[in-house]
Order: structure tokens, then sequence, then C-alpha cells
């Protein structure tokens, strides 16, 4: 996902950018109506509304103007409107401009352009074969050639395009930054970030900002992040040094920067950063997308809705934006509203096989398992054998329907196809967990942490690690930070509970799951911490009033790995009786039924008792 928002941050910027260059074309010699003619705006202006009230007194007048003149008029209207967004209009001058036989070739592409932001690629890919039927050698239309097979997984018919608007225009750094990307997909990282340096290199002025933004971003994909920040921070001094007003490139400046800060895990200098674009561009969706995703991340899922039809209000078919609202919706338990967004990216783009995906998890999540496992095989079929992230979503399907045996099979194979995948070791973490084998749950996320180190979910589960070894303070420290991220979900709230209770500090157990009573359980993780909550929270309040609720002698004493004194353990609490077997308990008929498999076994104490 975070590839395409990347994807769609350059495209973006770059029609804008086409928009503002053809508004700002001037027209050859044009006489008396450059001067003094109420068409004179139309060549001379360079605010938007101004061209376009320009050029329409030439395209009504019925005289006067040569049919360059009225060719020229209509580029220059038609960029004008692309610039305020204005994309139906701009297009319906531009086909004039080829019906009149101007610059057709230019015209077509432009149009390309336009169909290719709005998803729409097949007729993008006509338009700028098209155009080069007109010209074989115009730069433009190979390299939006280029972009078009790109966003179709076709990254060899890319790079040849590519290649050959670089052989038509040697240091062309659009051409490069998207040859880049289409190594990048073919995970030729070495290849990719040696394009991106070509494009520093060679780029002056506002074009060096521009590349040094898209370095940021491959060095981001890369993991250097720390390279990243320099680069999209460098880009942002070089910009403030040249007294740089380009709105659209000052915003790509500043996504560049919060997609770094967003993977360097500080979500807060993330979001500032997504607000400074968005001041320079209020209608960048690129930053609007991310800015939402962000606060998806922190759990603020009505300002992450917001962001998400902002961004598709101006680009309706944005496969991110739709895809991350669905989410957002999923994740607030508003399940026919994501379904409906789901269903609208498989609308989209019926290739794409992570909407199918991530319809399967929302189905699965509330236990439709029919028709999410039809999702998921779907999915992972257009995703095709050996696809590291479509094992793991379809064994994350399988871990919410209870079928862990499956879940693991899934997960191993995620693994074998890319040992690096660190969604994958944090889900097998959690499924390790789940069986409280600790220790290889403990290692998984080790693995994990070395590939996403600013993941919040590695707190949330080495806190829940913590707790199964009864090292109740290390619990309380992690389940914090990771609340501290994103505190929507009764979970947390609820194995920090019960690290509370193991230390005798019942007020606090008691605040904590009182919380987690309020917050949102959707799937059986979920709403097993809800009803642990519930249960132990009427537990503690049962209690006579004169039994102490929280003392510093009780936990005094009490470090890191040590253990309370019997008197401090809920009285509950037997040898094996973690949260984890607190919670799970009576779930396993189900995938006992599917699998024939005793995954409980680890939740019972020496005597064979739960």
């Amino acid at each position: 996902m975070r590839r395409r928002t990347h994807i769609a941050a350059g495209m973006a910027c770059r029609v804008m950018l086409l928009g503002l260059a053809i508004a700002s074309a001037s027209a050859p010699a044009i006489g008396q109506q450059a001067t003094g003619a109420p068409g004179g705006p139309c060549y001379t202006g360079t605010e938007p509304n101004q061209i376009i009230s320009g050029c329409n007194s030439v395209l009504t007048a019925t005289s006067g103007y040569t049919a360059d003149q009225i060719g020229l008029a209509l580029l220059r209207r038609a960029g004008a409107l692309l610039t305020l967004n204005r994309n139906d209009d701009a297009i319906a001058d531009l086909e004039r401009a080829v019906q009149r036989n101007y610059n057709r070739h230019q015209a077509s592409t432009l149009i390309g352009e336009i169909r290719l932001r709005q998803g729409r690629n097949a007729d993008a890919q006509r338009q700028f074969r098209s155009a080069l039927q007109i010209n074989a050698n115009y730069p433009e239309a190979h390299y939006g050639l280029g972009r078009a097979l790109l966003a179709t997984g076709d990254t060899a018919g890319a790079i040849a395009s590519f290649d050959t608007a670089i052989r038509l225009r040697p240091g062309y750094l659009d051409a490069l930054v998207q040859r880049a990307q289409a190594y990048q997909d073919r995970g030729e990282s070495t290849q990719a970030l040696a394009d991106a340096d070509r494009a520093v290199a060679s780029a002056v002025g506002e074009q060096k900002i521009l590349a040094l933004a898209y370095r940021g971003r491959f060095r981001n994909n890369a993991k250097r992040y720390d390279d990243a920040v320099a680069d999209c921070t460098q880009a942002n001094r070089l910009a403030d040094a040249q007294g740089l007003s380009n709105g659209p490139l000052r915003a790509a400046v500043f996504t560049c920067l919060g997609l770094a800060r967003t993977s360097q895990g500080n979500l807060q200098a993330a979001k500032e950063a997504y607000d400074r674009a968005l001041q320079w561009e209020g209608q960048d969706v690129p930053a609007l997308t991310a800015r939402g995703y962000v606060a998806y991340q922190a759990g603020r899922f009505d300002d992450a809705i917001r962001d998400f039809e902002a961004a598709l209000a101006i680009q309706p078919n944005n496969q991110d934006a739709i895809r991350f609202l669905g989410l957002a919706y999923a994740d607030k338990g508003s399940l026919a509203k994501a379904l409906e967004e789901f269903e609208k990216a498989i609308a989209a783009n019926a290739n794409d096989p992570w909407p199918v995906m991530l319809r399967a998890i929302a189905l699965a999540r509330v236990g439709d398992r029919e028709r999410a496992l039809k999702d998921a095989n779907a999915a992972f079929n257009l995703a095709g054998a050996g696809n590291s992230d479509a094992f793991l979503a379809r064994g994350s399907v399988y871990y919410m329907l209870e079928d862990l045996e499956q879940a693991r099979r899934d997960i191993d194979s995620a693994l074998q196809a890319n040992p690096d995948n660190g969604q994958a070791h944090l889900a097998l973490a959690r499924l390790l967990l789940r069986r409280s084998r600790t220790d290889e749950a403990a290692r998984s996320l080790d693995a994990a942490e070395r590939t996403i180190p600013h993941d919040p979910g590695l707190a949330l589960n080495r806190g829940l690690v913590a707790l199964q070894r009864k090292d109740y303070r290390t619990a309380i420290r992690q389940i914090g930070v990771s609340l501290a991220v994103n505190d929507a979900f009764a979970e947390g709230y609820a194995a920090r509970g019960q690290a509370h209770e193991g230390l005798g500090q019942t007020r606090e157990a008691i605040e904590d799951y009182r919380t987690a009573a309020t917050k949102l359980a959707l799937d059986n993780d979920g709403r097993r911490a809800q009803t642990l909550a519930s249960e132990r929270l009427a537990a503690l309040l049962a209690r006579p009033a004169t039994e102490p609720s929280s003392t510093v002698n009780q936990s005094k004493g009490a470090g890191q790995g040590q253990q309370p004194s019997t008197a401090q353990v809920p009285a509950a609490a037997g040898p094996h009786d973690t949260v984890f077997c607190r919670m799970f308990e009576g779930m396993f008929a189900r995938p006992r039924r599917y699998t024939g498999v005793d995954f409980d076994a680890g939740c019972r104490d020496v005597t064979g008792n739960r």
C-alpha cells in the first residue's frame, strides 16, 4: 500500500505540473490580441481563472484569430482547467485540439495523463499509443505509456518505455524516477537507488528539489529511514533558499518527509509534515491519503475517514484512498460501509488482489467463514503463487476464523517466500502466544523488529509475552507504549489490567478493565479480552471495601521479572492461568472441529485441569 501511495504522489505532482506548464506556455507572434484585445490574457496570463476568461473570449470570437491561435487557446485553457482539477473540462478542450489537428501528440499525451490519474488505465494506454503513432519520438508519450504499463504490473514493458524516453531525452528526471520504481517493483533495489542517484546528480533548480523528494521515497522503501529524512529535509531547505512558491512541489516535499517520519514510527511528526503539505496544496491527494493513514494507525477513525473522503472527492478512483477508507470503516466496526468501499475498489480494478483480501479479513472478523474463504482464495489466486503477503493475508483470515493450524501453514509459507516479511513474523508471534509458546513468540518478535522496528503491534505483543511470563512491570510498560499510539481497542487495556492485578494494583486494574469495556472489540481476540475485563471488573468490585486497592508496599521490590507475593496474585490465578488462557477459555472447540488438533494443551496445569 505504501508503494502505491508513493506512485500516486509522483503522479499527482506530475499531472499538476503538466497543467501549470501548458497554462504558462506563451503563444508565438499573435499581434494585437496579445496586448489589447480581450483574448490577450489567454496567451499572457499566469493565473488560471484569468487564462480561462481570456481564452473564453478567443474561443467564442467569430473572427480575428488564426487556426494556430485557436488551437493554442484550447491547450492554454485545458492547462488552466487542469490546475483547478476540472479534469473533464480539460479533456474536452484537449479533444477539440486533437480534432483541429493542433499538436495532436501533445494533447493526446495529456489526455492519457489525466486518464491515468483517474485510474482509467486502458484509456490512458490508448491515448499514449495514439500520440506515438503521430510522433514516435515524443518522450513524454513513452514516459506516460511506461507509467500505464507499470500500473498493470508489466515492469518489463514499463522499463523498455522509460529506456526509450531517457534515450530521446537524456537526463529525463521523471523517467529516471519511474524506471527506478519499476526496478524496485521487480525487487532490484540496487538498480532503483542507482537511478534515483542519477536523477539527483543531473537535476538543477526545482528539478533538484523534486529529485531529492523522489530519492527520499526510494530510500524510505529501502528502509533507510534516516537517509530518507535527510533527502526530504534537504529538498525543503533548497526550496526555502530558492524562495520556491510552487505549491504542488512544496507539497510533494513535505509528503516525502511525512512518509519517512511514518516509517520511523513518529506519527505526530508525520502528521505535522502532511499538514504542511496541505497548507501548500490543499487538494493534494497523496498528502490527504497519507495523513488519513496516520490517523487510521492511531485509531482516530473519524479523522481518517474525513481525509480519505476528501481525497476521493478530488480523485474518485484513487485505490489507496478507497482501500484505506474501507479499512477505517472496518476497524471502526462499520462492516456494511467497509464492504461498500471494498466493492468500489474491486470494481475499479478487478485484477487487484488486495481489496478482495481486505474484504476477506473483514468478513472473517465477524465469523463469515464461507464468504471470507471464498474471497481469500480468490485474492490469493490473483496475487499469484509464491507471494509472501498473499500467504500472510490468507493466514490472517484463517486465524480470525479460529483455524489456527491452517493459519500456521500459511504464515510459514509466507516466511519461506520472504524470510524478511516482518508482518509475517509478527503474525507468527501472535499465533505462538495463543499456544502459550512464549519463548518462541519472543524470538518471532525479535525477527519482526529487525524489519519493522516501529510497528505499533510490536509493543503490544511484547507486553503480552511479558504477561505470560508474569513479568508484570514489563507488560505494563510495553502495553503502555502501544496504547500511546492507538488506544481504540479493548485488548490492550484488558491485558494491562491483568498485569496491574498481578502486582496487586487493584485500583489501576479496575480503571483499565472499565476502559476495556468501553473500547472496540471487533474480532475474537478483542471480544475475549472484553469479556475477561468485564468478569474481572465484577470480581474486583465485589471484594470487601476494607481490602487495600493498591499500595506501594504491595508492589515494592517486585522488580522486572520478579513475581509478587501470593497475596498479590489474583485468587483465580494458577500456574498456567495467564491472560491468554483465560481469554481463550472454551474457544478451542471450533478449531478442533476443523482440524482435530487440541490447541489448548498449553493452558492446562500439571494436574490436567484448565
